[in-house]
């Protein structure tokens, strides 16, 4: 979407588009040993910066600020709060932009889940987006939801395979 004048703004309505992405994978390494890497997410994840704002380092209720820097992926800078720590099994987010900082608001919840497979464990991630998205005709909402899901895309074919190597690394340097 493009940067419009506010009174091009005020002609548009708002409607919320929602993205639900499911994914899973077994990764070649025991439960303890993916959630270090789960929970050390700039280790896999693309970021140009990370900075700690508030709350305790590693706890529930901590919130950092996030600058993506993913090739093929958009994303305006944004904050993740903890809200939710079981550990190995369990690590959720929530993600928002500050309000009035970009055209289109948003938040979403990353739920990721290990399940303990012995030697392997099965990573299933869960992301929910709420984008409220200025528009004229439905068709511009169907078609950010569809931009919306290729750039998630993008995201996991390119973060999912760090996150592998990473955990076959550790499992081959401690096998050694």
């Amino acid at each position: 979407m493009t940067s419009d004048s506010a009174a091009d703004l005020n002609d548009r309505a708002i409607a919320p588009v929602y993205l639900v992405i499911d994914n899973e994978m077994v990764l070649d390494g025991p439960i303890r040993d993916v959630w270090l890497h789960i929970l050390n997410y700039p280790s896999w994840q693309n970021y140009a910066e990370v900075r700690h704002v508030s709350g305790t380092p590693g706890k529930e209720g901590e919130v950092v600020s996030l600058v993506k820097a993913e090739d093929g992926f958009v994303f305006p800078p944004y904050y993740a709060r903890t809200i939710k720590l079981d550990p190995p099994n369990r690590v959720v987010w929530k993600t928002f932009i500050e309000k009035g900082t970009h055209e289109i608001d948003r938040f979403g919840i990353i739920d990721f889940r290990l399940h303990d497979l012995g030697e392997r464990t099965r990573f299933c991630s869960h992301l929910y987006y709420e984008f409220l998205v200025p528009y004229r005709d439905e068709a511009e909402l169907d078609a950010f939801r569809k931009q919306q899901e290729e750039n998630f895309r993008v995201l996991q074919t390119a973060t999912r395979p760090r996150l592998r190597e990473l955990v076959s690394r550790r499992a081959a340097s401690q096998g050694a």
